[in-house]
């Protein structure tokens, strides 16, 4: 019995293989969108991308390659006509079973498309295929175009914390979604 049991503990925490992500195309409103696994070669975009949204670098292309190489991370590459304009990150709490949106970022000109919404509903796929029961993230309190994407897609506020970001001191609002156990019904977007 201890033996199956360790076999059991052994395939649910230590993950043999990288999550992955294929290639997935799909008309977001006037785009022809592709959502795909990024690779280092795409981190400097996601600087450009980041220094575009905050004027600044927040994570930089050291952070990205971190995040990139990391077994338990999966990030997205958004594109549209083969230029990338957002990303988006997920992080895996095998033993909480919980994945974390780590980071999303799209470039201004492509915000408020539904783009954000499809990258996100990806994400959570991935996250309930993987066996998580919750996915979190946090957003800033000052961004309320964000805090609207997200209550659509059912996240709801779990707690503030303060202080929380280091560039301008702002608080965070972490949010959170229960997913459906596998083969269960989906999320829903609100109207």
């Amino acid at each position: 019995m201890f033996n199956g049991f360790k076999d059991w503990l052994h395939k649910r925490f230590d993950a043999s293989e990288p999550i992955s992500f294929g290639t997935v195309e799909e008309q977001v409103a006037q785009n022809q969108v592709a959502f795909r696994q990024a690779n280092a070669k795409d981190a400097d975009a996601f600087e450009i991308i980041e220094r575009q949204i905050y004027q600044a670098s927040p994570w930089g292309r050291v952070g990205f390659l971190n995040e990139l190489y990391h077994r338990e991370r999966l990030y997205l590459a958004i594109m549209v006509n083969q230029q990338t304009v957002g990303y988006a990150g997920m992080s895996f709490n095998r033993r909480q079973l919980d994945a974390h949106i780590t980071n999303l970022g799209i470039m201004p000109n492509f915000q408020g498309q539904g783009i954000g919404t499809k990258v996100i509903q990806h994400l959570l796929e991935v996250a309930q295929t993987q066996g998580m029961l919750t996915v979190s993230l946090e957003v800033k309190q000052h961004n309320p175009g964000a805090q609207r994407l997200y209550e659509r897609l059912n996240f709801e506020l779990l707690r503030v914390r303060h202080h929380y970001y280091r560039d301008d001191g702002d608080d965070a609002l972490e949010m959170v979604i229960s997913l459906p156990v596998k083969g269960g019904k989906g999320w829903q977007n609100k109207n």
